[in-house]
């Protein structure tokens, strides 16, 4: 009935929206870029680093950051993707 919130190894952070769903691998610290995908609603805070984009699959849009803040609402049931940056 909260927010999830939840630490990925590379030192970013979500909130994780009642419903919604989050995948990564185990291995995102260590891959040459960071991947996630959403289903659902979530605040993301990225980790800066240029040299390692972090990408959050959604629905049919891919969101490329190097470091921001944004909120991602991409529903199943939904066809349309919401991108909403806060800082960066």
């Amino acid at each position: 009935s909260k927010p999830l919130y939840v630490d990925l190894p590379d030192g970013s952070s979500v909130r994780l929206q009642r419903g919604s769903r989050l995948s990564y691998a185990a291995s995102l610290a260590r891959d040459a870029q960071r991947v996630v995908l959403l289903s659902g609603e979530a605040f993301f805070e990225v980790k800066k680093n240029p040299q390692r984009p972090f990408l959050v699959y959604a629905n049919e849009l891919v969101t490329k950051v190097l470091g921001t803040s944004f909120t991602i609402q991409a529903f199943a049931r939904d066809p349309s993707v919401r991108v909403s940056v806060r800082t960066g």
